[in-house]
């Protein structure tokens, strides 16, 4: 079964993130690892925004800077971080449920 965490560092090793709800229809994050899956405890957008805040930034800094790059207005890829090489992409729109977030570390 999986573990679950109140809190989830995104790291390299993270694979893959999407939107779950429980029995009493709170959201979660499943998180996949190589070797693990993950519930974490919040929204995978409030997910987003603590780890962006980790970073040193805010998820809609992150977007604006990826707006002003690449010229575009949806699905806009995620850049945790330059430094650790973290970047995340979108299935569908970040505003939609069913959006899950792909590592780019993680695409062949």
């Amino acid at each position: 079964m999986k573990v679950v965490k109140d809190e989830y560092l995104i790291s390299r090793e993270t694979q893959l993130i999407y939107s779950v709800y429980d029995e009493c229809g709170n959201e979660n994050t499943i998180v996949l690892e190589q070797y693990r899956k993950l519930r974490v405890l919040k929204s995978v957008k409030q997910l987003l925004e603590d780890n962006c805040e980790f970073h040193g930034c805010t998820l809609e800094g992150k977007f604006g800077a990826a707006r002003t790059v690449l010229k575009g207005k949806r699905m806009l890829p995620l850049c945790l971080s330059a430094t650790f090489r973290i970047c995340l992409f979108p299935t569908h729109s970040a505003e939609k449920s069913e959006c899950m977030w792909i590592s780019v570390n993680h695409i062949l």
